[in-house]
């Protein structure tokens, strides 16, 4: 499988298709080009910087 994102269009607006490791595909739609351009280019950054602080997430449990 082809693990690209890829822009198309549909009905006069634009749909991203990312695909998953595991075959599956999300689409997520778009009214401009523009919008799914920066979008795709936004995951393929994220893609290329796997480790990022930003996503090293542990939330602090209070007991009480």
């Amino acid at each position: 499988m082809d693990n690209k994102l890829k822009i198309r269009e549909v009905c006069g607006d634009y749909a991203l298709d990312i695909p998953f490791a595991d075959g599956s595909v999300n689409t997520i739609y778009f009214n401009s080009k523009r919008n799914a351009e920066t979008v795709k280019h936004i995951i393929e950054i994220d893609d290329s910087n796997p480790k990022n602080d930003l996503y090293d997430y542990c939330p602090k449990i209070d007991k009480e």
